[in-house]
């Protein structure tokens, strides 16, 4: 059976996925090799990932244990991009083709991405500069003679040829690579990813010289092994080497136009949860929603056998939200935040202020992302202090203090 290596692209160079395994143990983590002690904040973001109901669940599992522990080769330090490689490695997994460190590798595969819970390939950015840090990695693929395959979203702007595979949804990836999945959620991503708005044609000239000057040879060492294999990849050297043309002295900064669209896909109601949720909106907000059980469940079914929770808002940063108590039936509680996806990455944090969730690993949880966020919290059946914690929103270069701030208690009771 072949074996597929799989690299996470970051800008900070590859990251390979060396193991993952499934676990009886209360945490799931992401730890660098073999190491006791796990990488944050990738840990939780993964966990979340993972969990039932997730993506990753609905096209690979159900799985034996609740739990994962993913050892990858370098740090992965914020950003969601290595989603679409941790999806596709799991489905490799899946059919034991997961190359760990030591096998023989048939075939790697180079992937940078978002999957949302449509299955849709979301764009990432920063496409150039994550295939220039990967040139030593590229390089070595083809003086091997190593087949490679490029993964990139569709929506993003990326080298011009067949050098790489441009794709809107998983699905395309697990075909080609002939991965199995659930065949339960092979209709589910029906609704088109949106592309990114178009670039005016100053932007474009500016990217197409910056991949030239920067990315041609990059370009021609990553593809150099693919071209082994199909004419179509030699035609496309020859016309990245004919096209060359010298960087310019001072790069030129474009103003994207203010009628663009924005970059995030319309939000999708969740098919596989029952929700109240609104729409959500684009201004920066907060929101935080109850997580009860579903129609003659129990909070235990919720939090170990995996059956989603019915979530209920109730309340928000721009409305103010009430004091509520742990009463029969709360099983936790779901943090939204929504930022403007074409101002880059937010932070959403939480900071506990009094009391503790379940399986709580520090005073502080952060998660990173582009447009929208949102992570859950179980609570405890019996709690000895009320809740108290502290949400904030705020950019990561930001000096000026947070966009958003909302504090909430959910107080002792029955």
């Amino acid at each position: 059976m072949s074996k597929v290596a799989v690299y996470i692209g970051t800008t900070n160079g590859p990251v390979r996925i060396e193991r993952i395994s499934n676990e009886p143990a209360p945490l799931t983590e992401v730890c660098k090799g073999r190491d006791i002690v796990a990488l944050m904040p990738i840990s939780e973001d993964y966990e979340n990932f993972v969990r039932p109901g997730r993506p990753v669940e609905r096209a690979f599992g159900p799985f034996s244990h609740p739990s994962f522990r993913m050892d990858v080769s370098g740090e992965i330090k914020s950003g969601q991009s290595w989603r679409l490689a941790v999806f596709v490695a799991h489905g490799l997994v899946r059919d034991s083709r997961l190359a760990h460190p030591g096998d023989d590798v048939d075939q790697v595969v180079w992937l940078t991405g978002r999957v949302n819970t449509d299955f849709q390939v979301e764009t990432v950015g920063h496409i150039e500069e994550k295939l220039h840090a990967s040139k030593d990695l590229f390089a070595e693929c083809a003086a091997q003679g190593s087949k490679i395959s490029i993964f990139l979203p569709a929506g993003d702007v990326t080298p011009e040829g067949g050098a790489v595979e441009r794709v809107s949804t998983v699905f395309e990836i697990l075909h080609k690579l002939g991965i199995g999945f659930n065949s339960a959620i092979d209709g589910t991503a029906i609704i088109p990813a949106e592309r990114s708005a178009p670039a005016c044609p100053e932007k474009k000239r500016e990217a197409k010289k910056l991949l030239i000057a920067v990315g041609t040879v990059v370009a021609l060492l990553a593809v150099s092994a693919w071209a082994g294999y199909t004419d179509q990849g030699q035609k496309f050297i020859n016309t990245l080497s004919a096209s060359a043309q010298p960087p310019m002295e001072t790069p030129v900064k474009t103003v994207p136009r203010a009628s663009a669209r924005p970059l995030r896909p319309k939000p999708v109601q969740k098919t596989n949860a029952i929700s109240t949720r609104q729409v959500a909106v684009r201004t920066p907000l907060i929101s935080v929603y109850e997580r009860r059980p579903p129609a003659g469940g129990t909070c235990a079914d919720v939090q170990f056998s995996g059956k989603p929770a019915k979530e209920i808002l109730i309340g928000d940063s721009k409305n103010g939200i009430s004091e509520i108590k742990a009463s029969h039936g709360l099983c936790g509680l779901n943090f939204a935040f929504v930022g403007d996806k074409a101002a880059g990455q937010f932070i959403g944090r939480l900071d506990v202020l009094t009391g503790r969730y379940v399986a709580q690993r520090g005073e502080s949880r952060d998660i990173h992302f582009e447009g929208q966020g949102a992570f859950d919290i179980d609570l405890p059946r019996t709690m000895n202090d009320p809740f108290s914690y502290r949400l904030t929103l705020y950019r990561p270069s930001q000096s000026t203090g947070p966009i958003v701030t909302l504090s909430h208690t959910v107080a002792q009771g029955q």
